[in-house]
């Protein structure tokens, strides 16, 4: 449990807290409460005010979890030095879930959550040690946990349980870089799609109706003149509302135009067809129109969609150039061959960087230089 805990000690200051250094800490710490069992000074007893202050900052760091396990581990191994722990293992067991139960209160209530098991205890065994000096060395290890500042709490806490948000931001803002690169990309072909079909289809001034031409059987008849001609007879204007009454789709007064129709044209089977293949033609077309209108509209919209798009991207990212990137940019520009790099931590202070140097260059000697040569500056100098 020593050489967990003291042969890497620089770790415990730059690392994450593992459960193998956390279970040791409680070993180590269980021996030292039970070696300083005889340091009673009047109605003080260190051990007691040492294990209440370690429960209640436990509670305040992780709550129940790590109170509850830092009580049963101490408990359990503190008695079993004495060689009765039954009793006084429910005691820490109990303090430790009480104060963690109390930490959602605050540092108050893990302070009055600690002492109630004991008061329970007090009235429920009496042939438990909770004598005065037990309850006056609680209450002052209670009175000091108050006034432990919060940074000191927060450090062990990352330490315990650590937050990759920094890194996880870190990329997320580099993806966001780069998609947002490709959708303005995107959006240029939009632009120039919208350009290119909006202003022809929907700013163009729409033409207005031309008057009904006379049929190609109409051209080739012997009564032109009579039709078309200076004596017309009015076919054009039976031809005009023809097409309007299939455009509203009223069968009298269809019906009623052919009739007319058959009484003044010689051929007007012939007619029919060609006014049948005219509106068949003149629907396509306004439906081709109409398609063409709707695309240009579905690309003006999505033309305005990925603006506001690229603009929430915008404001809402951070701007960041990946580390990764600049550290081996950086390495290729000093002639460092480097296959692979990792940054695993970006927090100021304890930053882990992984560098994967070629296999040509293999060596501890040589790699040991180059790293403290031309590696950390290279790193000094990024992140300064």
């Amino acid at each position: 449990f020593m050489q967990v805990l003291f042969v890497n000690s620089h770790e415990w200051f730059t690392s994450h807290w593992t459960y193998e250094k956390l279970g040791s800490g409680l070993v180590v710490f269980a021996a030292m409460l039970t070696g300083m069992q005889a340091i009673v000074i009047s109605y003080f007893s260190l051990p007691i005010f040492l294990l209440q202050l370690f429960i209640c900052f436990g509670a305040l760091v992780g709550s129940v979890p790590l109170a509850t396990v830092i009580g049963a581990v101490l408990g359990t191994l503190i008695g079993v030095a004495k060689l009765s722990f039954t009793g006084m293992l429910s005691v820490a067991t109990l303090t430790g879930l009480c104060a963690g139960m109390g930490a959602r209160v605050g540092r108050f209530g893990v302070a009055i959550g600690s002492i109630l098991p004991s008061v329970f205890f007090l009235f429920y065994d009496a042939t438990l040690p909770l004598d005065s000096v037990y309850f006056t060395s609680i209450a002052v290890g209670s009175i000091v946990f108050l006034t432990i500042p919060n940074k000191y709490s927060e450090k062990v806490r990352d330490k315990l349980f650590p937050q990759r948000e920094e890194i996880l931001l870190a990329r997320q803002n580099w993806l966001t870089e780069h998609v947002t690169f490709k959708l303005e990309h995107f959006q240029h072909f939009v632009q120039f799609m919208k350009e290119l079909v909006f202003e022809r289809f929907m700013t163009a001034p729409i033409e207005e109706a031309k008057e009904v031409s006379p049929m190609n059987t109409c051209l080739s008849c012997f009564r032109y003149d009579r039709c078309w001609g200076a004596q017309s007879n009015g076919m054009d204007k039976l031809m005009t509302d023809w097409f309007h009454m299939k455009g509203v789709g009223k069968d009298s007064g269809i019906h009623r135009v052919e009739e007319q129709i058959r009484y003044k044209c010689v051929k007007s089977t012939k007619i029919f067809e060609e006014l049948e293949t005219e509106l068949y033609r003149e629907r396509i077309n306004g439906q081709y129109f109409h398609g063409k209108k709707m695309i240009a509209l579905q690309l003006r919209d999505m033309s305005n969609h990925l603006n506001q798009l690229i603009a929430e991207m915008k404001e809402e990212t951070i701007s960041f150039v990946s580390v990764e990137k600049d550290i081996t940019q950086r390495l290729k520009e000093a002639h460092i061959e480097c296959f692979q790099l990792d940054v695993l931590s970006n927090k100021p202070g304890a930053r882990k960087i992984v560098c994967a140097l070629a296999p040509a260059r293999v060596n501890w000697e040589e790699d040991t230089t180059v790293a403290e040569r031309m590696i950390l500056p290279i790193l000094y100098d990024i992140f300064e």
